[in-house]
């Protein structure tokens, strides 16, 4: 489904998957994070071991823990919808992955996807914007570390815009129409940034092969924002058959589903 991130957000990977395959009991959190600091990230302060890992667990504000993804990153996919669609398709998630799940990992899966609360937005935001004062506080002395520090920092606002997209899916029925436009032109504004710079990092560390590929789900988004900033601009009538064909989908795929 493309491939966004950075080379670095593999590093911890890298370090427990090699200490493992050469001890498969070895693997100790404080150890690794150690290794991570003193000879990966070469962190004077000692932040950015702690900063990966609390990255990699932002799905804990979701609604689900889903397998191999997060739900800000399927939001990606789906782009923006309908409320009830979304739901009706997160609804549907269980049974689907689960026939195709070994036993085991099936029964795993059901469990978290039961264990389902609410979308805490405002709760990601903080942890988000704690997640970007750990980074400014790391003191990185390895060779690419300028670049390391944007290619992370690049990460958390893609998680942001995937966040505030989600949010919007959730809200956009409570807000007027000059809250939508005004919610939807930050968004795109911050998205747009995002894109050149994601642009910029990728080929930094790799050929461009596959970047067209890779970016096309996020270009897609945008342009549905676009989308729906004319829409929003319309007039009355537009508006109405817009929502209309949304709520349409919507219906047939709580059917379907």
């Amino acid at each position: 489904m493309g491939h966004w991130q950075y080379l670095p957000v593999s590093y911890a990977g890298f370090v427990v998957g090699g200490g493992s395959s050469w001890n498969s009991g070895s693997y100790n959190e404080s150890m690794v994070k150690f290794y991570l600091n003193t000879s990966v990230f070469n962190d004077q302060n000692g932040k950015m071991a702690d900063f990966v890992y609390d990255l990699g667990r932002y799905n804990q504000f979701e609604e689900i823990l889903a397998p191999n993804m997060t739900l800000i990153n399927l939001g990606f996919q789906f782009g923006l919808m309908d409320r009830v669609l979304y739901h009706t398709i997160l609804s549907s998630f269980p049974s689907t992955i689960e026939k195709l799940a070994p036993e085991g990992l099936a029964y795993i899966i059901h469990e978290k996807f039961t264990l389902r609360h609410p979308f805490d937005y405002s709760g990601l935001l903080n942890y988000l914007s704690e997640l970007q004062d750990a980074l400014k506080q790391a003191n990185m002395k390895n060779p690419d570390a300028d670049l390391v520090f944007d290619e992370f920092n690049n990460a958390i606002q893609l998680i942001q815009i995937g966040a505030a997209l989600k949010n919007y899916i959730e809200s956009e029925a409570d807000m007027s129409r000059e809250q939508k436009i005004q919610y939807l032109k930050t968004v795109q504004q911050d998205f747009s940034v995002l894109l050149a710079n994601h642009e910029t990092l990728w080929l930094s560390r790799n050929k461009p092969g596959g970047l067209e590929r890779s970016m096309k789900t996020l270009y897609k988004v945008h342009d549905e924002i676009g989308e729906e900033l004319i829409t929003l601009d319309g007039n009355l009538l537009t508006r109405g058959w817009e929502r209309l064909k949304d709520r349409t989908i919507a219906a047939a795929a709580a059917v379907a589903l």
